[in-house]
């Protein structure tokens, strides 16, 4: 007869870790009175001795920093303020650098939003579908774009405070929202001329030349601030893209190769800040709306557009879609989806889409 030998639980385990029953080998998490008060709930912890004992851990010092006040101390267990801040310590935050950007300040809405409704201090447990469906109609009267971002924060947030037994269930769960329209906005080539003659005229190539990047070769502000001249050589351009981690070999335009022949190689940055650095996003978009002001374009045009903009300019020139993503970034497989946002339909694609059937009908009845 073999007999099962359970590992011994060390009498240094964590506190509030308990085995049950005694020699069973399943371990758990069992507040104290004071933190059960707060909000705190007692947890499986599995039959893994090493597991259990690091998450016994990871539970106590979420406690500690609650009593003790010390980085989320002070902040009630269980509220979204808490959520958020356990949020952003998991391995769920993100790590690039512009998306995480996003979530604080998604994350900064709803807790003033929250805070703003008198719920800074209630447990999520108390949040209810009819609730959020409140919140939305209120929040889609400020802007449905804005709305929409922050239901998709909302869900992120409720889904991990469900992974981490706070609430039971999500209580978006079944709810659907409207979805914002695809903004589908081109520019013109006379409003790029105009724009690229306004910002030489305020002395502010660099941003021009980003600007023109852009438009040719359908990279994002990101990388394009990023883009060294090592990078730039013999008519093309490498850029790896932040965004989805490929590589892109792009050939230059003529008239990209001309405003980089034109540009002085004084620094490493191809489109550099005006400390010679890397721009920030916020300054950048500053300098872009200053020049977009004293341009006539459209007002409503962003830099975000650009890629957009080459795209369907792509298109328009009859290029096939495996072309397209050779320059864009994007894979095969996700090419049929995303083009249906950067490839909106235009006049011209459709005076072309006739012609070749004109053309088709004219041959059969040959």
């Amino acid at each position: 007869m073999e007999l099962t030998v359970r590992p011994r639980m060390d009498r240094r385990r964590p506190r509030h870790m308990i085995e049950r029953p005694k020699g069973s080998g399943r371990y758990y998490w069992q507040p104290s009175k004071s933190a059960k008060a707060a909000g705190f709930q007692p947890r499986p912890l599995g039959s893994d001795l090493s597991a259990a004992v690091a998450e016994a851990e990871r539970l106590n010092r979420q406690w500690d920093d609650w009593r003790t006040g010390r980085e989320g101390g002070g902040v009630d267990h269980g509220t979204l303020k808490w959520v958020a801040l356990e949020f952003k310590r998991s391995r769920y935050w993100p790590s690039h650098p512009k998306t995480a950007t996003d979530y604080e300040w998604l994350i900064r809405e709803w807790l003033a939003f929250h805070e703003a409704k008198g719920n800074a201090k209630r447990h999520l447990s108390g949040v209810t579908g009819a609730k959020i469906d409140d919140w939305w109609l209120e929040l889609e009267r400020e802007s449905l774009h804005k709305a929409a971002k922050m239901m998709t924060m909302l869900r992120q947030l409720l889904n991990f405070a469900v992974s981490r037994q706070v609430i039971a269930s999500n209580p978006m769960d079944g709810l659907r929202f409207k979805t914002p329209p695809a903004r589908q906005h081109v520019w013109k080539e006379a409003e790029l001329t105009a724009f690229l003659e306004t910002a030489a005229d305020m002395d502010m190539r660099s941003v021009g030349l980003a600007v023109l990047l852009g438009a040719n070769t359908a990279q994002r502000q990101a990388d394009i601030f990023k883009l060294t001249w090592s990078k730039v050589d013999g008519g093309r351009l490498w850029v790896r893209q932040g965004k989805g981690q490929r590589t892109v070999d792009v050939r230059q335009t003529k008239v990209v190769q001309a405003a980089l022949a034109a540009t002085s190689r004084t620094g490493l940055l191809v489109c550099p800040g005006p400390d010679g650095g890397m721009w920030k996003q916020k300054p950048f978009n500053d300098a872009f709306r200053a020049i977009r002001e004293k341009t006539e374009m459209r007002q409503d045009l962003q830099f975000r557009d650009l890629r957009r903009t080459c795209v369907v300019w792509l298109g328009e020139a009859g290029a096939e879609i495996p072309e397209i993503c050779g320059v864009t970034g994007h894979s095969l497989e996700s090419a049929t989806r995303i083009l249906e946002v950067y490839l909106p339909r235009s006049a011209k694609m459709a005076a072309s889409g006739i012609a070749k059937l004109d053309a088709a009908r004219s041959t059969k009845t040959e």
